[in-house]
Order: C-alpha cells, then sequence, then structure tokens
C-alpha cells in the first residue's frame, strides 16, 4: 500500500526520466504502453474549447497573414492585375469558388466569434445553454458568410 506523499517532488521528476510515471504516488513504468487518460486521440473536446482554440488560431494566421502579406506587397515586383486576369482565364471556375470559400472560412469565423465574444463582454449570453446556442450560430454563420463570400 503506498501512503499519500510518499514520494517527494524530485523523485517524480527522477521517476520520469528512468521511464516511469507516478499516479496517485503509485509507479507506473512506461511499458505497459498504456495511453494516459483521457488521451487526446479519444478524448472528445467540448464544442467551447474547440471554438476558443480555433479562435485564437485564425487570429495568430491571420495577423500572419497581414504582416506576410505587407511584407511581400513592399518587396515584390508582381503586377497583381495580370495575375488575378490569368487565374481567371486558366482556372476552372468551381476551382476558383472553392478556394475562395476555403479562403474566406477564417475570416468569417474569427469575425463571428469575435462578435460573440463582445456579446460576452456586454454580459449577455453567459448561461451554458446560451453559450453552446451561440457556438452553434458561430459555425453557422461561418459557413453561409463564406459561402456568401466565394460567390461575389
Amino acid at each position: 500500500m503506498v501512503i499519500a506523499g510518499q514520494f517527494p517532488k524530485g523523485q517524480v521528476l527522477l521517476s520520469l526520466l528512468k521511464g516511469n510515471i507516478i499516479r496517485n504516488n503509485v509507479k507506473i513504468p512506461f511499458s505497459i504502453k498504456r495511453p494516459l487518460s483521457p488521451h487526446i486521440t479519444i478524448y472528445s473536446f467540448p464544442l467551447t474549447s474547440v471554438l476558443s482554440i480555433g479562435h485564437r488560431a485564425t487570429g495568430v494566421a491571420l495577423g500572419s497573414l497581414v504582416y506576410a502579406l505587407g511584407v511581400f506587397s513592399a518587396v515584390s515586383v508582381v503586377d497583381v492585375s495580370k495575375t488575378a486576369n490569368w487565374i481567371r482565364i486558366n482556372v476552372p471556375s468551381s476551382a476558383i469558388v472553392a478556394s475562395k470559400f476555403i479562403l474566406a472560412l477564417p475570416y468569417t469565423f474569427h469575425f463571428s466569434n469575435g462578435i460573440r465574444h463582445l456579446v460576452w463582454d456586454m454580459g449577455y449570453c453567459l448561461s451554458l445553454s446560451s453559450v453552446y446556442t451561440t457556438g452553434y450560430a458561430v459555425l453557422a454563420s461561418t459557413l453561409f458568410g463564406s459561402g456568401i463570400l466565394a460567390s461575389l
């Protein structure tokens, strides 16, 4: 029987280095090859976590894209109108619409979820059921808005 607090803090790190993990003060060797629960491959993330991570990721990606396009436009000699005409002539319209839809997804998601956060900041829709309802509304408005932008 293992008594709680039996392993000092330094021994936990030493045990990890030796190939063991300590769970509830019991040494379990890595050789058992069982995943730590809840393992990422079997864990179903709640909608709130997915939308939060997605909002942060799209914010970082869109911000980085703005900086990259700014630097590119400052140092590039590419004629944008000629490139756009070449794409319009040589690429099928279905591929153009699909590409525009994919490019519009992060913008519309970040915009919709940003509005959701502003609503929260005003103190509305903070109950758990409202959080999930607004989460599904964000997903629906993302698809709807991306479809509209892709059709332009």
